[in-house]
């Protein structure tokens, strides 16, 4: 995969596609009920951005900074677990310490 320059790093950050008021997510049915992104978590967890190509939520800011972090929100989307949201999303922003995963937290820097 090409690394992005810092023009690139730049507009991602700055520019990212964010979906309005308006924007269905995809929704598919875990544990027996039908779940979906929120647009809610994208106001509560700084760096978090939705895209509708991957189908789910990555950090922004680890996406590019963290590259060879592999894992959810990282190298991959969050597509599932929407149930367990909170923990997952509050793990990697926010933490037991207040600063995130040390590769977010770093990333942010």
């Amino acid at each position: 995969m090409p690394v992005a320059s810092n023009k690139d790093k730049y507009e991602l950050l700055t520019n990212h596609w964010k979906p309005d008021r308006f924007y269905t997510f995809p929704s598919h049915k875990e544990h027996g009920k039908s779940r979906s992104f929120q647009s809610s978590w994208l106001q509560k967890y700084h760096g978090l951005a939705f895209s509708p190509i991957l189908g789910g939520g990555v950090c922004i800011y680890c996406s590019l900074f963290a590259p060879s972090i592999e894992g959810t929100l990282v190298s991959s989307a969050f597509t599932s677990n929407y149930h367990k949201a909170s923990t997952i999303l509050g793990e990697h922003f926010v933490g037991k310490d207040g600063r995130g995963k040390g590769y977010h937290f770093s990333a942010l820097q």
